[in-house]
């Protein structure tokens, strides 16, 4: 059955409300259907913002994911076995370092260094080798990484924020004069230095290891954007 409003049937009636009455009904219903309209077109903003962060976080991440791959890859395929010769007229000295990265992840970096030394003069002659596993947590040092010599070589260093966050265990082999010791290493340091084969490289590796300690530290944070309803 055809519902007829209440309101028509009393004007129809004649003991209805008065015209003013009438008009003032008419805006109210006018206010609600726009206050509904404005509640809508809230909630429609408020969808589109959240989604509008949402779509921001996920650039930033995938920002932030990309950056810290390049600067593995350079650091990884950067780094290279390198040598340097020193002599006079008394004696002559030669280095061999080479580091072989296992992992550069956001918790832990581990990596192995080699490194072969050697002297001599007109009465002595000495060699010694190195193998020592190294492991950090990359959050523990700091984003400043300096150029620094090492044994005649461009090389890159990288400090702790505080104390001694560097775990080193390895071996020493030295032979002198004909002579043979062996000496275990266990011990935590508050740098380290890895040497490259020119400055460029040094400068590169140099970047790479700012930019990547300082996204591990930093990594981006959430604006706790809402989930549309």
């Amino acid at each position: 059955m055809h519902r007829v409003p209440l309101l028509l049937l009393l004007v129809l009636a004649g003991c209805g409300p008065s015209q003013s009455d009438v008009e003032n009904a008419v805006a109210a219903e006018r206010a609600e259907a726009e206050r509904r309209l404005q509640a809508q077109r809230d909630a429609d903003n408020v969808a589109d913002a959240a989604r509008d962060c949402a779509d921001r976080e996920e650039r930033a991440l995938a920002d932030h994911n990309a950056a810290v791959r390049r600067a593995r890859e350079t650091i990884m395929t950067t780094l290279e076995r390198v040598s340097n010769m020193a002599e006079d007229d008394v004696a002559a000295a030669g280095v061999e370092f080479g580091i072989t990265i296992e992992t550069l992840g956001a918790g832990e970096w581990r990596w192995v260094e080699v490194e072969n030394s050697a002297a001599a003069t007109a009465d002595e002659f000495g060699t010694m080798r190195d193998r020592i596993n190294y492991t950090v947590d990359p959050r523990q040092l700091s984003g400043r990484v300096q150029l620094v010599d090492y044994a005649g070589m461009p090389s890159v260093r990288f400090d702790c924020i505080s104390g001694s966050c560097i775990r080193a265990i390895g071996r020493r082999i030295i032979h002198h004069n004909g002579r043979n010791a062996l000496e275990d290493i266990d011990e935590r340091r508050s740098h380290n230095v890895w040497a490259l084969g020119t400055e460029n490289r040094a400068q590169v590796v140099r970047d790479a290891l700012a930019d990547l300690i300082g996204r591990t530290s930093h990594p981006p944070i959430s604006d706790g954007c809402e989930s549309p309803p």
